[in-house]
């Protein structure tokens, strides 16, 4: 498959997602969709997303992630990814699968069996690391069931939230109460850095190939430019071979051969060595013609330069 071909692949799949879910929202040309979900189990101000990220794609199955990331169910996994046995066709995937469809099976398996929030775990402590000797800086904090609003920190005095302005704090605190959160925070760092490290290596070898394939043609480039250079050069030399001074040249040194010629032949028929008079006024108006006919083709080049 040609890079075109790709990306023309890639161009139906991505109409095939639109072609199902008409609200689909591009967030990153050609890699990143979300599908807003419209799911009963949870409420319209959490309404939960479909993210779909396409590196690699179609060579490799896209990544599906359901958010907000702590969901509850049989094909939703770590962090809000859907399982790659979540649809057969994700499991085994080919290119050539129509991609608008297995979302649409995904979707209609979590609108029939809907997902439900997962319980955190109550944090009951939480101390301030810079200052261990502060026994008045332990409080009682209970985390919050979904990380939209934060209750813990709209409880702490302003003494407690100047404390957080540390960034060693801060990361305690979250990770304290707040310990789904960090970790999905984490894991979905640590996959966004694997991803674009993926892709870079890919497009690495992208450029890689690309650079070679330009170098082979640069080669090329050259041999038929040295091949252009000498053909252009045999031309001139035939075409100065040819040009009318030296053709108006080559007559009249060919006319005063035969003018020489004629002469000598006028003398030897005074002097009396020709015999045969036919003989003589044969050649000699043979070559005295050609000896004019030769002038005249050179004083008409030379008029026409």
């Amino acid at each position: 498959q040609t890079m075109s071909d790709m990306q023309q692949l890639l161009s139906e799949h991505i109409r095939s997602i639109y072609a199902y879910f008409p609200m689909t929202v591009q967030e990153v040309f050609g890699r990143r969709y979300s599908i807003p979900l419209e799911l009963p189990t949870l409420p319209v101000e959490h309404r939960p997303e479909l993210k779909i990220t396409l590196d690699n794609f179609p060579y490799s199955a896209p990544t599906l992630q359901v958010t907000p990331l702590h969901l509850d169910h049989r094909i939703i996994g770590d962090n809000g990814y859907l399982r790659r046995e979540a649809h057969p066709k994700l499991l085994q995937w080919n290119m050539r699968h129509d991609f608008g469809k297995i979302v649409q099976d995904l979707v209609n398996e979590l609108k029939v069996d809907p997902p439900v929030y997962k319980s955190y775990v109550d944090t009951t402590r939480f101390t301030n690391p810079v200052n261990t000797q502060r026994n008045e800086d332990s409080f009682n904090i209970s985390a919050a069931p979904i990380p939209t609003s934060f209750p813990e920190v709209d409880r702490l005095s302003n003494e407690e939230a100047a404390e957080l302005l540390d960034e060693a704090t801060l990361d305690a605190f979250i990770e304290l109460n707040y310990p789904v959160v960090s970790s999905d925070l984490k894991n979905d760092l640590e996959n966004n850095n694997h991803a674009i490290q993926e892709s870079f290596e890919e497009g690495q070898s992208e450029l890689d190939q690309l650079r070679s394939t330009i170098g082979e043609m640069e080669g090329e480039l050259n041999f038929v430019k040295k091949q252009y250079n000498e053909i252009s050069q045999e031309k001139k030399l035939l075409q100065n071979q040819f040009s009318n001074e030296v053709l108006v040249q080559y007559l009249l040194n060919a006319a005063m051969v035969d003018e020489d010629y004629t002469e000598e032949l006028a003398q030897d028929f005074t002097e009396g060595d020709a015999t045969d008079i036919q003989k003589f006024i044969r050649d000699y108006l043979k070559r005295r013609t050609l000896y004019h006919t030769r002038q005249l083709k050179a004083e008409a080049l030379q008029s026409s330069v």
